[in-house]
């Protein structure tokens, strides 16, 4: 049978250093000790353990012969972890954690410090296939998969789109083959659709009439699609007849034009002009056409041109 003392208190007093008890204690200890206290079993402590607050150096729980690595509270409501003297992470007040920074704006801030990446996850199975990470929403106990990273590097958005916060980012290809030399971008960074009305651009103030208006365009990358359909006015004007386009082209468009499906008349050959977002009228020979001269008729168009 294991012996025990059984008392109501044990109170050291001055002048006593030492107070050895080869069995168990039960009972209270009242007093002040100094030094090492060592318990070979389990300390159970009913009614909690008090510490100092401690310090990032000297952290109040610290395991044996490591003083300045441990657990200790810098403020109120708040846990921290140091290391080597070093503050390694804290859980603030708010129930936020932070690692490697005492500036915590989220669940959780990470500072990745001189490693090149904050965090990293590795999977280690004998198997292939199945998701390396899934991130769910949790919305009113339903948990929703919002996207997963793939063990073969996929990359699934389940709810939502991919958005590009900062203009000129986007989809870079340059893991790609080259497939010509005089290449000079493999980034994929603007997709754009919607409606615009055809005007006349020419300074005239004529009104074109848009009978399925308005009309649609669509830019992927850098080259504009724009459809539409217009008549002009019966007029006897001498302006050079020139209509709007939805975007601004650019500096280079010896190739672009315009593609009919329908032009009552005789041929015109609408020129994208360079700089600007305006389509001009010419003749077969290389003339301006004027709206005199294509009074009254209908255009059936698809501009292709890049910006």
């Amino acid at each position: 049978m294991t012996s025990r003392i059984v008392v109501n208190n044990i109170q050291a007093d001055a002048g006593v250093s030492t107070v050895t008890f080869g069995s168990n204690i039960q009972g209270n200890l009242i007093g002040n000790v100094t030094g090492t206290v060592n318990s070979s079993g389990i300390a159970t402590f009913s009614s909690g353990l008090v510490v100092s607050a401690g310090s990032t150096s000297a952290p109040s729980i610290s395991p044996s012969n490591d003083s300045n690595t441990g657990i200790f509270f810098p403020s109120a409501d708040t846990i921290a972890f140091a290391e080597g003297g070093v503050e390694a992470a804290r859980i603030n007040s708010s129930g936020l954690i932070g690692i490697n920074t005492t500036t915590i704006t989220h669940q959780v801030t990470i500072q990745s410090g001189a490693l090149d990446a904050a965090v990293s996850i590795y999977r280690q199975r004998n198997t292939t296939g199945g998701n390396l990470v899934n991130i769910y929403d949790d919305v009113s106990s339903t948990k929703n998969l919002q996207f997963s990273f793939t063990s073969g590097g996929d990359l699934y958005l389940h709810n939502g789109n991919l958005i590009f916060s900062t203009s000129g980012k986007g989809i870079d290809f340059s893991a790609t083959a080259n497939s010509n030399a005089g290449m000079t971008s493999e980034l994929f960074s603007d997709y754009e659709e919607g409606t615009w009305t055809v005007v006349d651009s020419s300074g005239a103030g004529l009104t074109l009439s848009v009978p399925n208006g308005p009309n649609s365009y669509t830019k992927v990358g850098r080259l504009v699609t724009a459809q539409t359909q217009f008549i002009i006015p019966s007029t006897a004007n001498s302006t050079h007849a020139t209509v709007s386009l939805p975007i601004l082209a650019g500096a280079n468009n010896l190739g672009a034009g315009a593609l009919y499906r329908y032009s009552d008349g005789a041929s015109v050959y609408w020129h994208i002009n360079t700089n600007a977002a305006t389509a001009a009228a010419y003749n077969s020979t290389g003339g301006q056409v004027l709206w005199s001269q294509i009074s009254g008729r209908r255009f059936d168009i698809t501009f292709v041109y890049i910006v």
